[in-house]
């Protein structure tokens, strides 16, 4: 059995994934491993990229694009390894990292799940550790980003402070974790279970670190390894309004699932930030004499409908 099975998703980013393979198998040569890769229907050369290039690496190639979690669970289902290591296409992997994330789960039997710091190609460090949603956490997500036109300014003050992954300097317990860069135990995988389909994109990671949490194991942020994570850029490829409706039914998905209770707090929040952005873009779209690229006034409209349908829109 491999010591190391890496577990890559891709979706219309051919050049992306070169890069990060190349970096991959530099790195990766001295530990015993397979590197696995499901294509979500890709439109470019991707799939055509990795059988010539990099023709170990076992694909799996999609008709549809069945979402990140039910493409990772794929692989997780079907390869065998003691580790596993989530790992998105935009990533580029310095020299160490991997030998440091498996080093670090033989020393930490209690660890099920570690995270590198991860850092932007302007070396500015992501937000890599993150507390599981709270409605507080939400009402000042929404004041950051959906109270239209102000969020701007609430975005200084709540749009997730960096300081604890910038001044963090040893291993952290975490309560959440990125998988753009993941290695997770194989003993918490047959416990834990797979990553949850009934998350398109977002939120898997507060779901299964919530149930990892509920199992016993913890996560642990490790900021003495640094990945370098160019992110977002296959969500790029989508309309920012696509993104917006996804996250939205995940993070209600997740409350549903794990907090019924705050559901009625949740729907009342949301409410309020939607129809004020709502009413707000209607109102400037009115005066707006420039057309403007994205529709605030539509967009919200449709967070609206997938609110009052039980995040079913």
């Amino acid at each position: 059995m491999p010591k190391l099975i890496v577990v890559i998703v891709s979706w219309n980013t051919a050049d992306l994934t070169r890069d990060c393979l190349r970096t991959l198998f530099k790195e990766i040569e001295a530990i015993d491993h397979e590197v696995w890769m499901v294509d979500n229907n890709s439109s470019d050369d991707s799939v055509a990229m990795v059988q010539r290039e990099f023709p170990s690496v076992k694909l799996i190639i999609n008709k549809t694009n069945v979402g990140f979690a039910r493409a990772n669970n794929q692989i997780l289902n079907r390869a065998k390894g003691e580790y596993y290591l989530l790992l998105n296409t935009d990533t580029i992997i310095p020299e160490g990292s991997l030998k440091g994330l498996v080093q670090f789960m033989d020393e930490q039997p209690l660890a099920g799940a570690a995270g590198p710091k991860l850092k932007n190609a302007h070396g500015i460090v992501e937000r890599g550790l993150k507390p599981f949603p709270t409605m507080g956490g939400e009402f000042r997500y929404c004041l950051a980003s959906h109270f239209f036109p102000l969020n701007p300014i609430f975005q200084k003050l709540f749009g997730g402070s960096r300081k604890i992954d910038e001044n963090a300097n040893k291993p952290t317990e975490a309560e959440v974790l990125s998988a753009a860069c993941l290695i997770v135990r194989r003993e918490v995988i047959e416990k834990v279970g797979v990553l949850a389909e009934d998350y398109f994109l977002f939120s898997e990671e507060n779901d299964y670190f919530y149930r990892m949490r509920q199992a016993g194991y913890k996560g642990f942020y490790l900021p003495q390894i640094e990945v370098i994570h160019l992110i977002g850029m296959s969500r790029k490829k989508r309309q920012a309004m696509d993104s917006e409706l996804n996250f939205f039914k995940s993070r209600m998905l997740f409350f549903m699932k794990f907090h019924p209770g705050w559901m009625p707090l949740f729907k009342i929040n949301y409410y309020f930030f939607f129809a004020w952005s709502y009413l707000t873009a209607e109102v400037v779209g009115i005066f707006k004499t420039a057309p403007s690229d994205e529709n605030y006034a539509l967009m919200y409209r449709k967070l609206l409908g997938i609110l009052w349908k039980g995040g079913r829109g």
